[in-house]
């Protein structure tokens, strides 16, 4: 009976020098094997809904006659993400390209709800017909760093058409630009908005930066319903009139309230509408339910 006890501890401590032999083992392959300190991980890439470039291409051709030249510093915009209007699209990036923006700072509505949080600052790069669109990781951990706001790197990411559609325009047309991508729930607040506008100033500071809100506006109504909802849009976001966003009609007031804040803090003092679009009309039935579209310069 006195040699089963003697057994059992044998084999315990023979386990025990096991265990330790194995995590001594485990550490010097880590030690090997783990990376250096100039090891970069690599950021997720994600492609785009349209890997070929004839459509854009396509939109480039059509938008080439129809650009309109700003005349002044251009710090900020509004786009739609409606690629009905692709051709109108390309022409305003066309009359930026003589810009040489470091960054471009793409606010998108949050469509499908990718997380329960307000704000998200996307930490991902994009794959577009014309090369690879990275993200401005400095800057974009920046602004979530001071603000508190979700950075993220998920493939969800992917389904935000806010920010799909307008990527292969960027890199088009601003090859050596960088991207920070904002995606913003229609419900954020206020202080969020300002906080967000004020961090990108801040983050920004030496670098030319463009932030654009892509947005469509009006949403299921006729023509005629649109227009009249579009001239209050229009109203309060040429007088650069802050207080007034939540009249916007769009699918996201908020993405607009905080370009609209950047430009006014960047010393924009003329919001310059270039076109407005319904896209009911463009298919020649004004009075079925549509999208309407307003595009923005915000000249310093």
């Amino acid at each position: 009976m006195t040699k089963k006890p003697v057994f059992i501890l044998s084999i315990l401590a023979a386990l025990l020098v096991l265990q330790v032999g194995l995590l001594c083992l485990s550490f010097e392959v880590f030690h090997h094997h783990r990376p250096g300190p100039e090891a970069k991980k690599e950021r997720l890439l994600l492609r785009t809904f349209y890997e070929g470039p004839t459509i854009y291409d396509s939109f480039y051709s059509a938008g080439a006659s129809q650009v309109i030249e700003p005349e002044r510093e251009v710090v900020a915009g509004i786009i739609p993400h409606h690629l009905i209007v692709g051709d109108k699209i390309a022409a305003f990036f066309l009359g930026l390209e003589k810009e040489d923006y470091d960054t471009v700072i793409l606010l998108s509505p949050n469509h499908f709800n990718l997380t329960s949080k307000r704000i998200i600052i996307s930490g991902v790069d994009w794959q577009t017909p014309y090369g690879r669109l990275e993200t401005d990781e400095p800057l974009a951990r920046s602004i979530a760093s001071s603000t508190g706001f979700l950075y993220l790197e998920d493939g969800g990411l992917a389904r935000e058409h806010g920010v799909n559609y307008e990527t292969p325009f960027i890199k088009r047309s601003f090859p050596d630009a960088k991207l920070v991508a904002v995606i913003i729930k229609k419900e954020a607040k206020k202080d969020d908005l300002d906080r967000l506008a004020l961090a990108i100033g801040h983050a920004s500071s030496g670098k030319r930066v463009l932030v654009l809100a892509s947005i469509d506006f009006s949403h299921d109504l006729t023509a005629d319903q649109a227009d009249a909802e579009d001239r209050v849009s229009n109203e309060v976001i040429g007088g650069l009139s802050l207080e007034r966003y939540e009249e916007i009609r769009a699918d996201c007031p908020a993405a607009v309230y905080a370009a609209m804040k950047y430009a006014s803090l960047s010393g924009a003092q003329e919001p310059r509408l270039l076109w407005n679009t319904n896209s009911s009309r463009l298919i020649d039935r004004p009075q079925e339910a549509g999208v309407s579209h307003n595009f923005y310069y915000f000249l310093r």
